[in-house]
């Protein structure tokens, strides 16, 4: 649910944050043109409008080795949702997990889950892929293994979403 008073000010502050959450108050009010306390005061609003819910560092897993980027498809017996999703996020490897909708109407029997593996040898993947295919209920699994393709990290907002 979008919250309203939402102003051009502040998109250029969420923008800019975005890049690089670690400026100061002082780097960030001279970047939007406002003086520090307004600039504060309106961070501090983004986070009680729930607009910010945190700050995270961005890993670079190849430092620790984690090379290999895999995503894994599979698809479920409805009833196997819980159970599936539960032991798949007990795999330290997994980082990502989606439930899929396709466009047209599925019945309730079948799910798809979709999910990144992060590994530093092919035998790592292997042995994760035979993990995964030993939960019950999986009807399809499809392997993927992928590179990286340098893009931006966050949406960029603009006047069209001011509020």
């Amino acid at each position: 649910m979008r919250k309203k008073s939402i102003d051009e000010k502040d998109i250029e502050i969420i923008n800019i944050l975005q890049r690089d959450a670690t400026l100061t108050n002082k780097d960030l009010s001279e970047k939007v043109d406002l003086s520090q306390g307004p600039t504060l005061t309106r961070v501090k609003i983004l986070f009680e409008k729930k607009v910010f819910i945190g700050y995270n560092a961005l890993i670079d897993y190849n430092y620790f080795g984690y090379s290999i980027n895999s995503y894994g498809i599979v698809t479920i017996l409805g009833e196997g949702l819980d159970t599936f999703i539960s032991k798949l996020l007990g795999i330290k490897n997994i980082i990502d997990v989606h439930l899929l909708t396709p466009q047209e109407t599925n019945t309730e029997k079948t799910k798809t889950i979709a999910f990144l593996i992060m590994a530093k040898s092919i035998v790592e993947v292997e042995s994760i892929m035979n993990e995964i295919k030993s939960i019950p209920d999986i009807i399809e699994f499809k392997f993927y293994k992928s590179e990286k393709i340098p893009n931006k990290a966050h949406l960029i907002l603009d006047d069209k979403d001011v509020m």
